[in-house]
């Protein structure tokens, strides 16, 4: 499964143990798109009518019942090292058509394997629904520890339920310490999930986004040192 490959090439710096709001340079990012899934940064409005400029993931519907094959899309920010503090976003999808979607925060990305890297992910099709508890999902993505494995060996642990929806954009904060993640979900004040076992340990990686269809927006990282 090929990644969409968004780069930012401008930002070669670390940024460890500082706080760093991430622009939407255009200028500063380079594209690789998946050939059923395409990206661009642009203005997302959502049903409400909120509105911000984004990244935007897209997938070719006809292409994707062709091949059968649901290929997510990666962001992250080469030099961007991250290992302990807080991320923040807001992510919203689908716009068009409302459809089952996927939109997560990576981190601790390896720089030498991309693939790999923890995920918090958001299933806003499930929320209200007797799925309710299926909304939130943690992966280590290229690790054993995919969706299914983790739901079939210990199920309710990483996953749970968050009140979001498609088409609406919603703020996530991930507060990251050691091998704990603790995800909030707009203003609340208690996390939706805690998962106090990362199954890469504590280590540093890049920051971004992951998922499919669906746009990502406001990316916030305050690194902060042990």
């Amino acid at each position: 499964m090929k990644n969409i490959l968004l780069l930012l090439s401008a930002l070669a710096t670390s940024f460890v143990a500082c706080a760093a709001d991430i622009p939407l340079d255009p200028a500063r990012w380079h594209l690789e798109m998946n050939p059923r899934t395409n990206a661009k940064i642009e203005a997302v409005t959502d049903k409400n009518g909120v509105t911000h400029r984004a990244i935007h993931f897209r997938v070719d519907y006809q292409k994707l019942e062709e091949t059968k094959d649901y290929p997510p899309g990666t962001v992250f920010v080469p030099g961007l090292l991250f290992q302990n503090g807080t991320i923040e976003a807001d992510l919203v999808g689908p716009i068009e058509p409302e459809d089952r979607t996927f939109v997560g925060i990576a981190f601790r990305i390896d720089p030498k394997n991309t693939k790999q890297h923890e995920l918090i992910y958001f299933r806003p099709f499930n929320s209200g629904t007797p799925r309710h508890l299926h909304t939130v999902q943690y992966v280590a993505t290229d690790t054993i520890y995919d969706w299914p494995y983790l739901r079939e060996k210990f199920p309710g642990v990483y996953e749970g339920g968050a009140n979001i929806a498609n088409n609406v954009w919603f703020h996530a904060r991930l507060e990251i310490d050691g091998t704990t993640v603790q995800v909030f979900v707009n203003d609340g004040k208690e996390p939706v999930l805690v998962v106090k076992d990362l199954k890469l340990g504590d280590r540093s990686g890049l920051v971004g986004f992951w998922g499919y269809p669906g746009a990502f927006a406001n990316l916030k990282v305050t690194a902060r040192g042990k």
